[in-house]
């Protein structure tokens, strides 16, 4: 008989697939971003946008720490795009709660002449899945600065 009125514990079994194994033979483990960055105002494409994406390790018993380095510059085209930027997935990463394990998180800054930066953080890479991101810049011609954060959600 179960008493309600005593705590109890909780083991979760939650069982990891590797997808990127069971599909690609090569076990390729890499997944991308592509990104069109467009005018906020007059929704046209803007040309020789930069992107970078930071990679940060982050670390310590309460991920108290961390350092990151800039992996990747590009400019985006005519178009505003910016197609197949590949990156090491960290999808798995992310899954582990180990205290004493070292966390990736790829983040992306996006600045172009004329307009305010644009930040997208807790970028989730999985093995073969591309991210589309729509980077909606603002002019710097406005009133108020509208630095604009795009934060991915991550589920605990």
């Amino acid at each position: 008989m179960n008493d309600s009125t005593k705590p109890y514990r909780v083991k979760n079994n939650i069982k990891k697939f590797n997808i990127a194994n069971e599909i690609n033979e090569d076990n390729s483990n890499v997944g991308f971003i592509n990104v069109t960055v467009i005018d906020a105002v007059t929704k046209e494409p803007i040309e020789n946008a930069t992107i970078e994406v930071i990679k940060i390790r982050i670390f310590g018993v309460y991920h108290e720490r961390g350092f990151g380095d800039i992996i990747i510059t590009t400019t985006t085209d005519l178009n505003g795009e910016v197609r197949n930027i590949e990156l090491p997935s960290n999808y798995e990463q992310n899954e582990i709660l180990d205290s004493d394990y070292e966390h990736i998180h790829y983040h992306m800054r996006i600045s172009a002449e004329g307009y305010y930066y644009v930040f997208v953080a807790n970028i989730l890479i999985y093995p073969e899945i591309t991210n589309i991101y729509r980077i909606n810049m603002s002019p710097s011609t406005m009133e108020h600065p509208q630095y604009e954060f795009i934060i991915t959600p991550v589920i605990p």
